[in-house]
């Protein structure tokens, strides 16, 4: 070795230990920040919570590769880890990791309710938001879970694109990849949503042509954009109606129900109901009448994706005369209501060129049987008996006729919740109405309830109630298989989700001290 060659080695080693001391400081700053950051999530156990619910999420999305419900024709399913998930052992394996990861995201978000109630540091709202934005990202890239109703909004979208009439023709009338996803008893049926809904499917079918996963993809955004407006508007509603904002957080958004079925599966009650807490929450906070017109203009936006937003318009009425003085206050509301709901629908009916044929399509989920809506429940009750050899059928005269008497009880009930919004309060009678809504009308999915529970959500309840929510949520969480089947008129695992969903409420919150208000009774707010 010549003498020149030692101080360069010298020099060399110098440089690589300099730059390794220059990284390594780089890293334990970035480390240091990333741990303060951390540290700011909350207490050490809430931490614990948002990392278990976080680890949930992902075994959901993994667990969907394999178990979930991929299109016909996919692009990745040779991939190696995909393809092991979808084969023999691989598809169980695939179906028990999502079904842990629905009872470690479930078990979190009791848990979480439970600190909340306890006021530990990280249950204030702007930290809950942050929790279920983490638990929510690896359900918004999954395969879709729990419903094949994304690749039903994605032909439906084709269809308007082609410039068909979708609701006059069903996905039988356009030929291609995207008739390949939908089931054959759906294939003929014309659209029964809204034309917002539509226009918008229509407007990202143009961007993505017929790219089937980028379709569906580019639809589920659409129901995240409705879970972001609940999360926007739903705190400042709970405020405005006297309760706790974290509590409103907690079960209208951080709730499993929630995410599995407004995120993973997608589907489009997200949009409308962001568009009826939006509504609500403007019209209940505005202090002149052009922002509770606003309010009404949002909610009768929320028609055009979904009909149930109709009674959301209904109940309007209440908030308007607040701001009304001198006779008739109630008709004179009404009328203003319903005068700005009805220049609403049309104008935005106009804009999107479609029509009102969605009117007519209005019972088109009514061939779904499920015994939690209490007519057709009523109804197989009572076809046991008789000599109908095909009970379980939407063509049941039996259930047929039970059902239309659950709509006059609907109209009864509805009228009667209206009447007495006076004294309970717009927002809550609201939120009853949905209840009934769903509960007396023809067919309950799972998703359905959350269309009252959310605004329920809102208003001051007692704890029963609270509890109640809590543990239907976590059971309704669990009664759509993975590919998206109705395990309602399976009694096996009706039974064995309802035991496992009752003892593990009242074992993580049955028990606790109540201290954020969260399930006492209350009185009712000016706005509740």
């Amino acid at each position: 070795m010549t003498a020149t060659a030692v101080p360069a080695s010298r020099a060399a080693r110098a440089f690589r230990t300099r730059w390794a001391a220059r990284w390594a400081a780089r890293w334990a700053a970035l480390w240091a920040r990333w741990t303060a950051r951390w540290a700011g999530w909350g207490s050490e156990g809430v931490r614990k919570i948002v990392l278990t619910g976080f680890a949930g999420s992902v075994l959901l999305a993994l667990g969907s590769l394999g178990a979930g419900a991929p299109p016909v024709y996919d692009p990745v399913k040779r991939t190696p880890v995909i393809a092991v998930l979808r084969d023999g052992i691989g598809e169980r394996v695939a179906l028990a990791l999502v079904y842990l990861g629905l009872a470690v995201l479930g078990m979190a978000w009791l848990h979480l309710g439970r600190s909340l109630r306890h006021g530990e540091a990280g249950t204030d709202p702007s930290q809950l938001l942050r929790t279920a934005a983490l638990w929510g990202a690896p359900l918004l890239v999954c395969v879709p879970l729990f419903s094949r109703d994304l690749y039903a909004y994605a032909a439906q979208a084709q269809i308007a694109h082609a410039g068909l009439d979708p609701y006059s023709v069903g996905p039988v009338s356009l030929p291609g990849p995207f008739l390949d996803e939908i089931s054959g008893m759906w294939v003929d049926t014309p659209a029964p949503y809204g034309p917002i809904w539509l226009g918008l499917g229509r407007a990202i079918a143009t961007v993505t042509g017929d790219r089937v996963v980028t379709t569906v993809l580019f639809m589920r955004l659409l129901a995240v954009v409705g879970l972001l407006l609940v999360a926007r508007y739903l705190p400042r509603l709970a405020a405005a109606c006297g309760t706790d904002p974290r509590v409103a957080l907690w079960l209208g958004v951080l709730n499993p129900l929630v995410l599995v079925h407004f995120v993973a599966g997608g589907h489009n009650d997200a949009l409308m109901l962001g568009l009826v807490v939006a509504g609500l929450t403007v019209a209940i906070e505005a202090t002149e009448e052009r922002w509770v017109a606003a309010g009404v203009a949002l909610t009768a936006a929320g028609v055009l994706v979904k009909a149930p937003a109709m009674v959301a318009v209904a109940f309007l009425a209440w908030v308007w005369a607040r701001h009304l003085t001198g006779r008739a206050v109630l008709l004179r509301a009404s009328l203003r209501t319903g005068a700005v709901a009805l220049a609403t629908v049309v104008v935005l009916t106009a804009v999107t060129g479609l029509g009102f044929g969605w009117i007519n399509q209005l019972n088109a989920s009514g061939r779904v049987i499920t015994w939690l809506s209490v007519p057709t429940g009523l109804g197989l009750l009572a076809s046991i008996p008789t000599s109908i050899e095909d009970v379980i059928t939407s063509e049941n005269p039996v259930i047929i006729g039970f059902r239309a008497g659950g709509q006059v009880v609907l109209a009864v009930v509805l009228l009667w919740l209206w009447l007495r919004a006076g004294r309970i309060g717009a927002v809550r009678a609201l939120g009853l109405a949905l209840l009934a809504l769903v509960f007396l009308g023809p067919v309950v999915q799972p998703w359905y309830v959350l269309w009252g529970l959310t605004v329920v959500a809102a208003t001051p309840m007692p704890r029963r109630a609270w509890l109640l929510a809590a543990g239907a949520s976590l059971w309704l969480s669990m009664m759509i298989t993975p590919q998206g089947a109705n395990l309602f008129l399976e009694w096996a695992p009706v039974i064995a989700t309802g035991a496992a969903a009752v003892v593990a409420t009242y074992a993580v919150l049955g028990h606790e001290p109540d201290q954020t208000g969260a399930g006492r009774e209350t009185p009712v707010a000016s706005g509740a």
